[in-house]
């Protein structure tokens, strides 16, 4: 349930190019998740978690503008999808966060870094 979450942010993320092919617009995009506190996960899962989920791929958008805003609202859109996430399973007994990097290729530039934190205790995710 978790890898599909972060696949759907990201892919959202990286559809929101405009498909320009010049240089200067292609972005690294990065998705990054960390377990901080495993609560009822095993290490298995934990590995097996941060490995789905940590994905990089390029992107093409028209500028670093443009990138930035795509990589806010694929963060608002996973910070949306970790609160429908409810249930007994194991997941939700864990503490997480996912950062989300957006990187120009060609000027090495950050333009963008959202970081989302998810503690379980309560049900509760932040930006």
């Amino acid at each position: 349930m978790m890898f599909a979450v972060v696949l759907v942010a990201f892919m959202a993320m990286a559809v929101q190019s405009c498909g320009s092919d010049k240089d200067d617009s292609t972005h690294n995009l990065t998705v990054k998740l960390t377990v901080v506190d495993k609560g009822e996960l095993t290490d298995a899962m934990v590995q097996k978690l941060e490995k789905d989920s940590n994905k990089s791929e390029n992107a093409n958008f028209g500028s670093d503008e443009l990138a930035a805003d795509a990589t806010e609202l694929a963060a608002k859109k996973l910070a949306a999808d970790f609160e429908s996430l409810t249930g007994a399973d194991a997941l939700n007994t864990a503490t997480f966060t996912v950062r989300i990097t957006c990187k120009n290729i060609k000027t090495n530039r950050v333009t963008r870094v959202r970081l989302i934190t998810r503690w379980l205790t309560n049900n509760h995710s932040s930006e």
